[in-house]
């Protein structure tokens, strides 16, 4: 069976003539000349990039231990960023907003708002902090009726826009 030379490897082969010629190459595509074996010492897989063969068996590779520690860290680091946001920083904003609703600078605007009659996209976004607090349905409804299913909690809506794509791409890849 006859194969067709890549054009890596036609380089590579080309270039291993050159008299007097050191070349150097980054990882991770070795050097590679006629007949040379690669790092691993497999003459086969010489050939299979020569020859641009993308069938070659190069089996289970582990990643280097620091990139698993990398990625470990990465998940931890996010997982802590999350449970600091969620325990502290939202229950402590939402407070603060709650308390200038009562008595404050946004408590101020909405009443500027309720007023004014040439700003109705304003009053449409802000409809339920001019009307009051009344019974909402869930946003999403297969999830427990619980305070962070509604529609403006960012996570929710974060990990909504990520798993459209992802569940569009695995229903058109079947």
């Amino acid at each position: 069976m006859r194969q067709a030379w890549s054009f890596t490897g036609l380089l590579f082969f080309a270039l291993s003539f050159a008299p007097g010629a050191t070349f150097h190459v980054p990882s991770p595509i070795p050097f590679v000349s006629p007949g040379s074996a690669i790092e691993s010492g497999s003459v086969a897989l010489t050939s299979a990039i020569l020859l641009g063969d993308s069938s070659a068996e190069l089996g289970f590779q582990a990643p280097p231990a620091t990139t698993l520690f990398s990625l470990v860290l990465t998940v931890a680091l996010s997982t802590g960023a999350y449970v600091f946001w969620d325990g502290t920083i939202v229950p402590q904003k939402r407070t603060e907003l709650a308390k200038s609703k009562r008595v404050g600078e946004v408590k101020e605007y909405l009443d500027e708002l309720k007023e004014a009659e040439d700003r109705q996209a304003e009053k449409w976004l802000l409809n339920d902090w001019l009307v009051g607090p009344k019974k909402k349905q869930p946003a999403v409804p297969f999830l427990p009726k619980k305070k962070f299913n509604s529609g403006d909690n960012p996570v929710l809506f974060s990990t909504a826009i990520i798993m459209v794509p992802v569940l569009l791409a695995a229903a058109l890849h079947r």
